[in-house]
């Protein structure tokens, strides 16, 4: 299941989408992928062409995702039920998309160059099916884990919501029920620094021409510095998704760890040091470090 999660740091409501990806990451793992992002050429993490997609797709209000490509328009942590908010109810959502069986899989690496400056990104793609079909094509994305710098600023809107007992229903909400309306130190993961081919797929990317179990392999290399708002290569993730261009619905997707160097950071926004308000795990327990969903 593919999750796109529309938000900013002009955002009242971005917490709700920061703690919808911890519960999806605990509850279902590998099961599901989630990207997020950052709209608004005002945001620190904007990307133009993910931000050009949304919008002509329709999405205007954020926070918001987006499941598959099929199920629009949800609200993250509250899902498409958006009355009970002392129940985690995206989960539904999810469990709902994940009854959909894919007609194809999808497997990607990417891989670092040794002088740092792209990404080559390899997808396979295995139809279960025979037949020509020109309604298939791939599309790109590199997203960023740890994302910080001391100048952003958070808006969030949390404060409405106290009192009515959604801390106490899910700990992970108190740090912003109770924090400041403008928050910094925050540590932004999942976040989409670099895309190709988000709207339609890569023309050619996929042959008409598909056979039982026949595996098609597909290239795209990201030159980096095309991309300045990433700020560490050793925290890339690599995916490729597998998109149906006549419906415009996901069909299948993978994502991997860039392969590369691990160390070395290259901040092309502004010198900083990692500072974090803090990271919880789903019982309310604050850690030193991420924990694995």
């Amino acid at each position: 299941v593919f999750i796109e999660d529309y938000t900013g740091t002009w955002v009242k409501g971005a917490p709700f989408g920061f703690i919808n990806k911890m519960k999806l990451k605990e509850l279902y793992g590998d099961k599901v992928v989630v990207v997020s992002s950052h709209n608004g050429a005002k945001d620190p993490m904007y990307l133009k062409e993910y931000d050009t997609y949304a919008y002509r797709s329709g999405i205007k209000s954020v926070p918001s995702t987006v499941i598959d490509r099929t199920y629009w328009a949800i609200y993250p942590y509250l899902g498409s039920d958006m009355g009970q908010y002392l129940r985690y109810g995206y989960a539904d959502d999810v469990d709902r998309a994940l009854t959909q069986l894919p007609v194809a899989s999808v497997d990607v690496e990417g891989k670092l160059s040794d002088d740092e400056t792209t990404v080559n990104v390899e997808a396979k793609v295995k139809f279960g099916f025979t037949g020509e079909k020109d309604n298939y094509a791939l599309f790109y994305l590199l997203t960023e884990d740890g994302k910080h710098n001391d100048l952003w600023v958070q808006d969030n809107g949390m404060q409405d919501y106290e009192g009515i007992g959604l801390e106490d229903a899910e700990p992970l909400f108190d740090p912003f029920i109770n924090g400041p309306e403008e928050m910094k130190g925050l540590v932004y993961d999942d976040v989409v620094v670099a895309s190709k081919g988000v709207h339609k797929g890569i023309e050619g990317s996929i042959s008409s021409t598909i056979k039982l179990d026949e595996v098609q392999t597909n290239h795209f290399t990201f030159t980096l510095s095309d991309y300045p708002i990433i700020q560490d290569n050793s925290k890339l993730r690599a995916f490729a998704v597998l998109l149906d261009t006549k419906s415009g619905k996901v069909v299948n997707v993978n994502e991997c760890k860039v392969k590369g160097v691990e160390t070395g950071i290259s901040d092309n926004t502004a010198a900083s040091k990692a500072v974090e308000v803090a990271r919880y795990t789903a019982d309310g327990q604050q850690v030193s470090q991420p924990v694995k969903g």
